[in-house]
């Protein structure tokens, strides 16, 4: 059996990740700030250890969570537009979460 389905997603990996991401930005498509996720605190990130063990365990992702938007942002207004290396690339999931 491949390890790479054996992979365990800790909750230390998922604090750390969400303790990186940027505050002050607007809410996703879902309305859900980022804000929320860092201070949510461990039990969110327990459970979302969990769903991502799951997911990458069983090799599933539902349709839902994979819809994604990418938005392209200039980084330089005055430089070249029709170059491609002039923007950002932001990509955007969109999570449909019900409770």
């Amino acid at each position: 059996m491949n390890n790479n389905y054996l992979r365990i997603i800790t909750v230390e990996e998922v604090s750390a990740v969400i303790a990186c991401q940027k505050k002050n930005k607007s809410a996703c498509l879902n309305g859900i700030y980022m804000e929320s996720f860092m201070l949510a605190g461990d039990k969110l990130n327990v459970h979302l250890s969990v769903l991502f063990a799951f997911c990458i365990r069983h090799c599933y992702l539902s349709s839902a969570f994979m819809d994604s938007v990418i938005l392209p942002q200039v980084k330089n207004e005055c430089g070249d537009l029709t170059d491609v290396d002039n923007y950002y690339e932001k990509k955007i999931l969109i999570i449909k979460i019900s409770l």
